[in-house]
């Protein structure tokens, strides 16, 4: 939680694309996560854990993100983009008086 947290408060590495912080949300912090699960058979012996194994899987797992992400890349680059981005009034209906507190 401490490592998407701070990374909130500090400009994102993509910050250009990831507009709803889904790297530091969830992106991060599963990398570190991988990168300890490699760490800790070397710092304790005897866990059942092998490295090596470890290591393949996080690796697995960013070509499996890597490349389904850039497939819905390109799905929606084929689709192509509103003229309103990031408004909910480009796909909901809205209420003309939204904002007015009743009193």
């Amino acid at each position: 939680g401490l490592l998407s947290t701070v990374r909130f408060t500090k400009s994102p590495f993509f910050g250009d694309v990831d507009t709803c912080g889904i790297s530091n949300l969830h992106g991060m912090p599963g990398i570190f996560g991988g990168l300890v699960s490699i760490a800790v058979p070397f710092m304790y012996h005897g866990t059942g854990l092998v490295a090596a194994h470890q290591a393949i899987g996080l690796a697995g797992t960013l070509v499996v993100a890597c490349v389904t992400g850039a497939a819905t890349g390109f799905i929606l680059k084929a689709v192509g983009t509103p003229e309103e981005s990031f408004t909910d009034d480009t796909f909901w209906a809205e209420c003309d008086d939204k904002g007015i507190a009743k009193q």
